[in-house]
């Protein structure tokens, strides 16, 4: 528990768009919400929650369960009305 009190995130963590995976995801994501017109499925959605997936995934690094502590500092305009922070990571106690 005593590894890791602080984390820096500087902006969002852009994925590899170059990577073979990530442009047949985005092309799938595509298909799908041409296909069903559904606002889910919208690929630029889809690809702001995988960056948020990371940016929690990191915040979850710092606080591992309830009793733990530690700061997390989200640096970047994009986090100030940004709804997809895990709601747990913004009580403020």
């Amino acid at each position: 528990d005593d590894l890791c009190r602080a984390i820096v995130i500087v902006g969002y963590p852009y994925p590899n768009i170059s990577n073979p995976y990530f442009k047949e995801k985005e092309s799938y994501y595509k298909r799908q919400y041409e296909a069903t017109n559904h606002e889910s499925l919208e690929p630029k959605k889809i690809i702001q929650n995988e960056i948020m997936r990371g940016v929690n995934q990191a915040i979850g690094r710092v606080i591992r369960h309830d009793r733990d502590y530690g700061i997390v500092f989200l640096l970047g305009k994009q986090y100030l009305h940004n709804n997809l922070i895990a709601k747990w990571a913004l009580v403020n106690k």
